[in-house]
């Protein structure tokens, strides 16, 4: 079954979980969500939505691409929710964006990885990020086995408080609001105008001005322009400086932007 998985991913963490989940199946192409159009799943027979839980749900561009969806009938879609330890309803709210599109959510996935979001604390120990890779690893083979079965299921979710108040009332009320969180960040004179905050930034937000990175106002809160600094001189708000950043152990810069890269020019801010 040749199958398209659609990747939504910052810090590294949805790529290692596709890049696992290509291995696994053979005949895979990884293309990042923002670079896949919505008209061009015509040769696939599966369709993977790859993608980090944000505010308990799934990212924005992740959410516009699942709702414009073209020929989708027939196709065997699931979805791959990664989180820090909640996936909440994120999987269900796919599932209705991809009804909007005429399609079907026939099984929905998660795994559990470090957290990525610096305002909360400090990025776990790479001990720590090994055991989840390692029980991620093995729970991937199982989602692997399912995929090539075809074997519809129902999605995974969180207790019914969480997907009510968190993916159903938080996320509601944040969903446009999180396009303009990126005024929080800033940047610190060990900035090197390296640009490379705007080479990997997934929805093409960060424009260098005098040298220096100025956001849009068209965020998803990604941090991979945080994290992936080499002088962390990128901070969001009072609480991330000194604090050690994250990206995924088994994903390097050189790997992320291969990735981040490929199929530009022309990509989809969120509101877009």
């Amino acid at each position: 079954m040749k199958t398209l998985l659609a990747v939504f991913s910052g810090t590294g963490s949805a790529l290692w979980a596709a890049r696992q989940l290509a291995e696994g199946l053979g005949d895979c192409d990884i293309k990042p969500v923002t670079q896949c159009r919505p008209d061009s799943l015509g040769e696939y027979e599966g369709l993977g939505l790859v993608f980090p839980v944000h505010m308990w749900g799934p990212p924005t561009p992740v959410r516009r691409f699942a709702r414009q969806a073209m020929g989708l009938a027939g196709k065997f879609v699931f979805g791959v929710a990664v989180h820090a330890g909640q996936v909440a309803n994120a999987l269900g709210l796919l599932a209705k964006d991809l009804r909007a599109a005429g399609g079907r959510l026939a099984a929905g996935f998660d795994l559990e990885q470090a957290s990525n979001y610096l305002p909360w604390g400090e990025a776990a120990p790479s001990d720590q990020q090994a055991v989840l890779n390692a029980a991620a690893r093995a729970k991937i083979a199982v989602i692997v086995a399912a995929i090539k079965a075809r074997h519809a299921s129902p999605y995974a979710r969180g207790p019914l408080k969480h997907r009510l108040f968190l993916s159903g009332f938080i996320n509601g009320l944040t969903r446009s609001v999180v396009l303009r969180m990126d005024r929080s960040f800033t940047v610190s004179d060990y900035c090197t105008a390296c640009g490379l905050c705007a080479r990997l930034c997934p929805v093409a937000n960060i424009e260098l001005v005098a040298g220096k990175p100025t956001w849009r106002q068209h965020c998803t809160q990604c941090y991979a322009c945080l994290h992936w600094c080499p002088t962390a001189a990128i901070d969001y708000g009072p609480n991330t400086a000194g604090r050690a950043r994250y990206h995924h152990l088994e994903v390097n810069l050189a790997g992320y932007l291969k990735f981040a890269e490929s199929g530009r020019p022309g990509v989809m801010a969120p509101g877009s």
